[in-house]
């Protein structure tokens, strides 16, 4: 067999594969829907403002996770770092405890306000649907919602995401659904007319030409359209980083996000919200303590005794000024600048999971032995190496001098930025 012809045949099984596929998901309707379209869920219970609050934010840590650890780190939108640097990217948590689509008319309106407003998410934490439903649902709200702007062309078009979309591994196209799934259902609405500049001479379209002049047009090397650039170059990626890598760690990034729910609606059903407010589930391990006052010795600061230092409880210890948090795991002291670089909480107020400490208020989490936040990409906090010697914790007065030189900006102990 020829080498053209081996290509041939190539190109029709991928397209025999990719048809295959369609017919798994959902037909698109593109008829105008005038009455609001019936949920394939039920709604959710109605919460506190706190517990929602936390839920709310839980979202938006794992939606992080999923744009920065998987979509922006290898590249698989090439839109999606640069979008939310300019500011075309804006994401909505909706909880949906209510019963009709109202709110989501609601968020279309405002946003489509804002010509600038490229894409937008609108994420759905909580929700017990099917993939295949969910696609149906998102197509049915978005023509919903497009009718009720009053537009003689539609506004915006939309991308289905869920963290169960089904896909195929053999082709470009096919595969794109990998990466949409989302820690949550997802709404991700383009607007049309942005796409039209994003795709701006790549388009897909039929290109008329003047038969004298065929033999040029065809002899003039043509990029690809866009659309099927980005799908061959992320199967290229997947492949290269291992597909069920990739499924790996959106489905991990998806379970955490599932448990962090958990965890917030059993914390929140037995906890009193906490006296500075944040999240219900760490409000019973942030009890209000007066911080040991460190001791200076020369050119070294007393932080405490040994024995004082409780196993796996977290400690406020102010150190001319400086808040700081000691934990001791076994015979292990770890030393932490105090507060968190979100809001500037009070990381002795935090809830101590394995090695991480969680700030209280928005979850942010932090590794004991480096300080590095695993949840929120780039986010840290300063470990000092303090050092145990006669019974006693002890930090070197330069490198606190040396901290406070690099980090400006102090907070006063029992300030709180809400």
């Amino acid at each position: 067999m020829s080498t053209s012809a081996m290509n041939d045949q190539q190109t029709m099984d991928e397209l025999n594969e990719f048809r295959a596929y369609l017919r798994t998901l959902p037909e698109v309707d593109t008829r105008v829907v005038l009455e609001a379209p019936a949920l394939p869920f039920a709604p959710l219970p109605e919460l506190d403002a706190d517990t929602e609050r936390a839920i709310k934010a839980a979202a938006l840590v794992a939606n992080e996770r999923y744009l920065n650890e998987v979509i922006e780190e290898h590249s698989f939108c090439p839109f999606a770092r640069g979008g939310r640097a300019q500011g075309l990217t804006v994401r909505f948590v909706h909880y949906f405890s209510g019963n009709d689509v109202a709110p989501l008319v609601e968020v279309m309106k405002q946003i489509a306000e804002n010509p600038n407003h490229v894409i937008t998410q609108v994420i759905f934490p909580m929700l017990e649907v099917s993939a295949l439903d969910w696609m149906r649902f998102c197509q049915d709200v978005t023509r919903f919602c497009n009718a009720q702007l009053g537009t003689e062309a539609e506004v915006y078009a939309v991308a289905p995401l869920h963290p169960a979309l089904p896909y195929a591994a053999s082709n470009p196209f096919s595969l794109i659904p990998l990466f949409r799934r989302a820690p949550d259902p997802t709404i991700q609405w383009v607007r049309n007319d942005g796409l039209k500049g994003i795709y701006a001479g790549r388009e897909r379209d039929t290109r008329f030409v003047d038969l004298d002049e065929l033999d040029a047009f065809l002899e003039k090397k043509r990029r690809p359209p866009l659309f099927d650039y980005i799908a061959q170059t992320n199967l290229k990626m997947a492949n290269r980083l291992g597909i069920q890598n990739v499924d790996r760690a959106l489905a991990e990034v998806s379970q955490t996000a599932q448990k962090s729910y958990a965890n917030i609606l059993l914390g929140g059903a037995a906890a009193e919200p906490h006296p500075k407010g944040g999240c219900p589930v760490h409000a019973s391990a942030t009890p209000d303590v007066a911080p040991l006052q460190a001791q200076r010795s020369g050119e070294v600061w007393n932080l405490g005794a040994v024995r004082d230092f409780g196993k796996r409880v977290l400690h406020h210890v102010l150190v001319d000024g400086v808040d700081l948090v000691v934990v001791r795991i076994e015979d292990e002291l770890h030393t932490l600048y105090g507060r968190c670089p979100h809001r500037q909480a009070l990381l002795s107020h935090a809830l101590l999971e394995g090695s991480q400490i969680v700030c209280p208020h928005h979850g942010w989490d932090f590794n004991l032995a480096s300080g590095a936040s695993e949840g929120v990409p780039g986010a840290s906090v300063h470990r000092f190496e303090s050092r145990v010697s006669e019974g006693f914790l002890w930090l070197d007065h330069a490198a606190l001098e040396a901290w406070r030189a690099a980090n400006p900006v102090a907070f006063t102990s029992g300030e709180l930025v809400p």
